[in-house]
């Protein structure tokens, strides 16, 4: 675990990072985090905060819930801070 990562819930709208770490059981909402890129070394983007967390990497952006977005772990490289 990188000692400057925080939860993706901790981002604010705008806020851009690169995924350290995934936490929790690989399970199928991990899966769909893995199938869109969401992985290690991949940057994203914090779009929206409410009522989803919608995240883009490149030109995708999707959304996923609360929950799911508090496995992601990011060290937050430019945009707002919170």
């Amino acid at each position: 675990m990188h000692a400057d990562a925080v939860s993706l819930t901790r981002l604010a709208e705008g806020a851009r990072g690169w995924v350290t770490e995934l936490c929790g059981p690989y399970d199928s909402p991990m899966t769909h985090l893995v199938a869109v890129g969401v992985l290690p070394g991949a940057e994203v983007e914090l779009v929206q905060r409410y009522p989803a967390f919608v995240l883009r990497i490149g030109n995708t952006e999707f959304a996923i819930d609360d929950a799911l977005a508090a496995r992601v772990r990011v060290r937050q490289t430019g945009g707002p801070a919170d």
